[in-house]
């Protein structure tokens, strides 16, 4: 890929992610139910990457040695995380939210280090400085209203979802994989959907939510 290529995918990836979680507020204060809301997200993707890779010829079953870390990813990088923003999401803005999520890279570093025995270079250590030094200052205690529990119990639910995403990587990097990861996605989110659905039933309603009337309809 040229390099040009290389800066128009992550310039459509911070797009795309910018935009996903005020989307995603937008949502949820329509009325959708923060499990059934994930559930759904993930049912769509999930037949969409099936439908994708039958009419390319590669939809075919997980091998044995990938089912541990299909089960990882799905359960903390998807399951985890998508619930819990979605559920976060309903007490604490889209800003300090997007920004609490994807810490990921600041816990990754360290437990790389100290579980896998990584030793990064001084850029990556003064990356890693650069970064806390930044999430404190957007984060900005200072400003979150700690008498209020929903928004405390919000943010910590936020910092619970980049840390399982940061376990799912850190599986991730010590696997060797025996299918593509194209070919994998779609298990991943059929794991995803077993506990999301079952929190779902639990605790929300089954009924379809009423959404505002709009001008014209």
């Amino acid at each position: 890929m040229s390099l040009r290529g290389a800066y128009l995918l992550l310039g459509a990836v911070i797009l795309l992610w910018g935009s996903n979680w005020p989307i995603m507020k937008i949502g949820l204060n329509e009325g959708l139910p923060p499990f059934w809301f994930a559930v759904s997200r993930l049912f769509l993707g999930m037949v969409t990457l099936l439908l994708l890779l039958a009419a390319l010829g590669r939809l075919k079953l997980p091998q044995r040695r990938d089912l541990p870390v299909i089960l990882t990813v799905g359960l903390l990088q998807v399951a985890l995380f998508l619930g819990a923003i979605n559920f976060a999401l309903q007490f604490v803005e889209a800003g300090r939210s997007s920004v609490l999520a994807y810490t990921t890279p600041l816990w990754v570093t360290p437990a790389a280090i100290l579980l896998l025995g990584e030793r990064p270079s001084r850029l990556k250590v003064a990356g890693l400085l650069l970064g806390l030094i930044g999430l404190v200052a957007l984060f900005n205690p200072l400003a979150l209203n700690w008498s209020d529990s929903d928004v405390v119990i919000g943010n910590m639910i936020l910092m619970l979802a980049a840390v399982g995403w940061a376990i799912a990587i850190l599986h991730v990097r010590g696997h060797r994989w025996s299918g593509s990861v194209l070919e994998i996605i779609p298990w991943q989110m059929m794991v995803a959907l077993v506990p999301l659905t079952v929190l779902a039933l639990v605790f929300e309603e089954t009924t379809v939510p009423s959404f505002p009337a709009r001008p014209g309809w």
